[in-house]
């Protein structure tokens, strides 16, 4: 899978679960896979849900985006639109989108859990919260 369509992937989920860490930790990952500030932004303003519908994003980026938004909020795919992005994506790349959509909403509820902000990003392990 192309390092920026991962990439787009994590941040929407990042700001669906509002796992402002993961946010911190990937937009700079992000941004050096060639992911736009019209992409960012998009993103952020539609706090990852429906940001699939702006001009921002190609009909391939616009297709993940919402197979990974219904991973997200509905954990089951319509059919619909694993369909369309199947017809875009080839097997593999339909395995490792999925696998990652499911891997980034583990870590980032994780995250949230554990009550880790943006604010710890690269600091002393540990949430800075009183969380265990």
């Amino acid at each position: 899978l192309d390092g920026g369509l991962r990439e787009l992937v994590i941040l929407q989920i990042a700001m669906l679960n509002a796992a402002e860490y993961e946010w911190a930790a990937h937009e700079p990952v992000a941004r050096r896979c060639g992911v736009t500030d019209a992409q960012i932004g998009a993103l952020r303003h539609g706090r990852g849900r429906a940001a699939a519908g702006t001009d921002a994003f190609s009909p391939l980026e616009r297709s993940v985006l919402r197979y990974s938004e219904a991973m997200t909020l509905d954990v089951a795919v319509p059919q619909q639109t694993y369909d369309a992005v199947a017809a875009l994506l080839d097997p593999r790349q339909l395995a490792e989108l999925t696998a990652v959509a499911a891997t980034y909403n583990m870590v980032s509820r994780f995250l949230v859990a554990m009550g880790l902000t943006g604010a710890d990003y690269g600091s002393a392990p540990g949430p800075a919260s009183s969380r265990p």
